[in-house]
């Protein structure tokens, strides 16, 4: 009696070396395809084919259970599905290819659309540039710039155009095809012009800094993402101003820099010492902290007083900003204590903190 397989997912949590699994399919199935959903782990999809049927499952709770998907548009005769990509930015919108076509879901696979008619191998997005979508099949390749409502066909100068699996640098727009004839080609997708992306030191920006190219006309937008501690001073290069996010327009090379600056500078000649006060019924020791004022700094609304321990930061108390003095009473008199003292401003930015030890 011929053995009958089921389709399943296998996980492994530790590299490889121990695997479970979840049956998916309780009769005849093989699973081609899997996909996870970048922002939500417990998100996956799976397809392949249950008998002589396409099928696609959904499992929200990390393969402990199952629900098919699209069965108006998947359970046709000998119409397996190939691939699944999910949208790295929106999760709920996730792409399908299989033997007659194409689909397209929004809702995360409520509802379908079929966008393309030939059978597909292969789906790719660009990470950097999600609306970029590829198709490989026996025909070719298609590529999409508006998330799979139109296509075109990029394959003309292929060899051997059966393909079967797409890859790509995305900082470059390389294409990488590997095709049924055991070739693999490169293709420079698209002409278009060079976007270099720098960061400064106190912040990144997205799309992250690097090298990326983009067609003659589209508009990029970059946001600069400031570090704690500091803000967004503006943009250099190509473009200067202070605009964030900033969308250009991709007419000429472009190379641009965001830069970033301190928000507030902690205080100055901050300095500690320990003084011990006494009456007839008490003797108290206290850490007495001092600083000065920064004069770079504008605004500044208070200071922050914490103790340093074990790596971590306790509030002790606040000062108001002419208030250049905190005292810690009640200190274990042979102890040694770490302070910090940060600068707050009036629309409440903190400074790092300024450190003194006080033994």
């Amino acid at each position: 009696m011929s053995p009958i397989y089921v389709m399943a997912l296998h996980k492994t949590t530790d590299g490889g070396n121990n695997w479970t699994s979840r049956k998916i399919t309780s009769g005849e199935g093989i699973g081609n395809a899997v996909a996870v959903a970048s922002r939500n782990k417990n998100i996956i999809y799976v397809g392949g084919t249950r008998g002589t049927v396409g099928a696609l499952y959904k499992s929200t709770d990390g393969g402990q259970t199952w629900t098919e998907l699209g069965k108006s548009f998947f359970n046709v005769q000998f119409n397996q599905v190939n691939d699944i990509e999910i949208d790295p930015g929106v999760n709920n919108r996730v792409y399908v290819g299989c033997e007659n076509g194409l689909f397209k879901s929004t809702d995360g696979g409520i509802t379908w659309n079929k966008k393309y008619s030939n059978s597909i191998n292969d789906i790719l997005i660009n990470p950097f540039a999600t609306n970029k979508i590829y198709a490989g099949g026996y025909f070719g390749i298609i590529y999409s710039s508006d998330r799979g409502n139109n296509w075109t066909d990029i394959s003309t100068e292929l060899a051997v155009k059966d393909t079967l699996c797409l890859d790509m640098n995305p900082t470059s727009d390389i294409l990488y095809v590997g095709s049924n004839g055991g070739s693999v080609f490169q293709k420079g997708i698209l002409g278009g012009y060079s976007l270099v992306i720098k960061a400064e030191e106190g912040g990144t920006t997205e799309p992250k800094p690097g090298s990326y190219v983009h067609e003659e006309g589209e508009r990029v937008t970059i946001q600069a993402i400031p570090d704690s501690y500091h803000v967004f001073s503006g943009w250099t290069g190509s473009v200067t101003n202070q605009e964030n996010p900033i969308t250009l327009t991709m007419d000429n090379d472009k190379t641009i820099t965001a830069n970033f600056k301190t928000a507030v500078l902690p205080p100055v000649s901050v300095s500690g010492e320990k003084v011990t006060n006494r009456s007839l019924m008490l003797v108290q020791s206290i850490n007495v902290l001092r600083w000065q004022a920064n004069p770079q700094n504008t605004g500044i609304a208070k200071y922050r007083i914490y103790l340093s321990q074990d790596n971590t930061l306790q509030q002790l108390g606040e000062v108001e900003a002419n208030t250049l003095f905190y005292w810690h009473r009640d200190v274990e008199k042979d102890e040694e204590h770490t302070y910090g003292v940060c600068a707050v401003n009036d629309t409440g930015q903190e400074s790092e903190p300024a450190f003194v030890t006080i033994r």
